[in-house]
């Protein structure tokens, strides 16, 4: 995350031709758990960067492909192996490191896979529609809209749950789980099973943001 933060920060300067230090990021909830990255303009007034980012979706594919291209590897990026032009090792300072990212130069590495493949995937990502993806499940509609992970479905003898997060073994219920479905979800080793309203409100659930570690 330390390098993404930095790779993607690294990546918005050049593609809109900004100086060192007017885009700045820092992790959240903290450094030593950084489970969001938080970007934002740090000159008077800004340049709306962020906004035009926003406003031209294909913009984040070119940011993606000019970190990449700036931690010294050869487009096309949809290559199964990337190819370094450069000796560096974890980083420089012609490509990654600066001074305004010095706290966490023991951090980046730009050799980190997940972080690589982060990168790759962003350069050929479009963008989608968040009712399209939900399939008409208010539920599902809300979590996507809140920026959680997107779930996956969960059958059980009980039926079939849309709202199961397998990495952190999390499931939601809408209208509350039965102690049927409990004990089903358990027997499979999962054991956080939130019991949610009938229909969503405005605000995601405390239970849930506390269980999908989402800030």
């Amino acid at each position: 995350m330390a390098t993404l933060q930095h790779a993607l920060i690294r990546g918005i300067q050049l593609v809109f031709e900004l100086e060192e230090g007017e885009i700045l990021g820092e992790p959240l909830p903290n450094r030593d758990l950084r489970n969001a990255i938080l970007l934002y303009e740090a000159t008077e007034g800004g340049a709306g960067v962020l906004n035009r980012l926003i406003a031209d979706p294909a913009k984040v594919a070119e940011v993606a492909a000019e970190a990449l291209k700036l931690m010294h590897y050869q487009p096309p990026f949809d290559d199964e192996e990337l190819h370094s032009t450069d000796a560096c090792v974890a980083g420089c300072y012609r490509c990654i490191l600066s001074y305004f990212n010095q706290p966490d130069h023991e951090m980046i590495d730009r050799r980190h896979p997940g972080m690589l493949g982060f990168l790759r995937a962003l350069t050929n990502a479009t963008v989608g529609d968040i009712a399209a993806d939900s399939g008409g499940d208010p539920w599902l509609h809300a979590v996507l809209r809140w920026g959680f992970p997107k779930p996956t479905t969960l059958r059980l003898p009980q039926g079939e749950f849309s709202l199961y997060w397998s990495a952190k073994d999390v499931l939601a219920v809408p209208g509350g789980a039965s102690d049927e479905i409990k004990a089903e979800a358990a027997s499979l080793g999962i054991l956080d099973v939130i019991d949610l309203l009938a229909s969503p409100g405005d605000e995601a659930p405390a239970a849930l943001r506390t269980a999908l570690g989402v800030s």
